[in-house]
């Protein structure tokens, strides 16, 4: 017997007998039929179903390591559908029963997926959907350029209460502060003076910045406050130093110096009312953190002595650090301070457990590296020099990773708060800011 098309038996319309030259489509499918064939011995089985066709011109994009889950559908036909597909991504599939392609893709790139839809009579359509699986973007390691609120020298950046805030050493007019509540859309705020600020921290509801130096040469105003990160109110420090880091930890805010004479550190337990304490020497202290019941101080410079700890922020005790180097920068994370510096051949990274005792593993490049942080279960230190190399990332602090920076401009500091690293730097032009992931 010569069948034209697959015959469906249809109890309620017909019986074939098997020995007729058969026909079976739907309407439009007869109406196109050469008419030879129409006026010939055919039998012929009209389908009265709606035609069988596609609901979807094209597939959503994915990303790579997430959750895909959407589904295909058609119209007409004979049920039940079902389905199949070809050249899917990897670990992604389509059920047969429900049309439904879901997964987690492993891997990135455009696919051309053709995608088979066959109804009870064995009636099928074939289509082929570009799908693309996008590469995640991962935290510290990849890196977008974001447009900064001004073209000033931005030195520090730092996280609290829902909002970044970065504060900048030069600019005009007392706007020398920037905030953004994602990290990518920054607005320009009015600092309390005119300062070289150098430094920004978040505790106990307040931000609280220090300064290097007063621009226009004014005096008692090296430190300012904000309840909010908008609006900032000039606080009298302890004394007129050079104050270049500042942090809070245990109910207490630390700032430290790189001059003075037995007067590099101070302390206040609200941001506002500070009083000063003796370093335990006068070398350039360049950052302050605080971790694990106890404050670090690490410095630039100091043959044998640059860094200095604290039970309290007021009795401090000198420690020998792993190397002599330029400590620019150092940060508390997962049971470890971590230091990092401008100077060093391999040995621009140093490590300890208690602030006390220092290790040294091998840094990922010479670069001038500014600033660390701890965040998401990772160190990240950015760097002002360098090309291509201005990032690392480490999850130990001990095994380090060159990460490609989103431009290779002066990075001078760089936070962790609400899913993003956020670093800002000094040199550069429209695009001060980069963000991970």
């Amino acid at each position: 017997m010569k069948t034209i098309k697959n015959i469906v038996y249809d109890s309620q319309k017909y019986v074939f007998p098997p020995n007729l030259d058969c026909w079976y489509g739907t309407k439009k499918e007869y109406n196109q039929l050469p008419e030879a064939i129409k006026n010939g011995n055919t039998f012929f089985y009209i389908n009265d179903s709606e035609e069988l066709s596609f609901d979807i011109d094209s597939l959503p994009n994915g990303k790579i390591e997430d959750i895909y889950n959407t589904a295909i559908t058609a119209t007409g036909g004979i049920l039940p559908l079902s389905w199949s597909a070809t050249n899917l991504p990897k670990e992604l599939s389509i059920d047969s029963k429900t049309g439904v392609i879901s997964g987690v893709p492993i891997e990135s790139g455009t696919f051309d997926v053709t995608i088979t839809c066959k109804d009870n009579s064995n009636m099928q359509i074939s289509k082929t959907l570009s799908l693309t699986i996008d590469p995640s973007l991962v935290a510290g390691v990849d890196w977008t350029l974001r447009t900064s609120a001004a073209d000033i020298g931005w030195y520090s950046v730092c996280y609290g209460d829902g909002l970044f805030v970065a504060v900048a050493e030069t600019g005009t007019a007392n706007r020398r502060v920037m905030t953004s509540p994602d990290g990518i859309n920054w607005t320009l705020r009015t600092s309390a003076a005119d300062n070289a600020w150098c430094s920004v921290c978040y505790g106990d509801g307040l931000f609280v910045a220090v300064a290097g130096y007063a621009t226009n040469g004014g005096t008692g105003n090296r430190v300012m406050t904000s309840p909010d990160g908008i609006t900032w109110t000039s606080r009298t420090p302890a004394v007129d130093n050079t104050w270049k880091s500042v942090c809070y930890g245990n109910g207490l805010f630390v700032a430290v110096a790189n001059s003075g004479t037995g007067n590099r550190v101070m302390t206040s337990p609200n941001g506002i009312n500070w009083t000063i304490r003796t370093s335990a020497a006068d070398i350039d202290w360049f950052s302050v953190c605080y971790g694990n019941g106890i404050f670090v101080a690490v410095a630039r410079g100091g043959t044998g002595n640059p860094v200095m700890t604290s039970p309290n922020g007021i009795n401090w005790t000198l420690r020998t650090p792993a190397a002599n180097n330029n400590w620019y920068s150092v940060c508390y994370g997962n049971g470890l301070f971590v230091a990092v510096a401008q100077t060093g051949s391999g040995n621009r990274v140093m490590t300890s457990p208690n602030g006390i005792n220092w290790t040294i593993p091998t840094s990922a490049a010479d670069s001038s590296w500014e600033s660390v942080c701890y965040g998401n279960g990772l160190f990240v230190a950015v760097a002002s020099s360098g090309s291509g190399n201005r990032v690392m990332t480490s999850p130990d602090g001990i095994n380090w990773t060159i990460r490609t920076s989103a431009a290779d401009i002066g990075w001078y500091s760089v936070c962790y708060g609400d899913g993003l690293f956020v670093a800002v730097a000094y040199y550069g032009s429209g695009n001060k800011v980069m963000t991970s992931p």
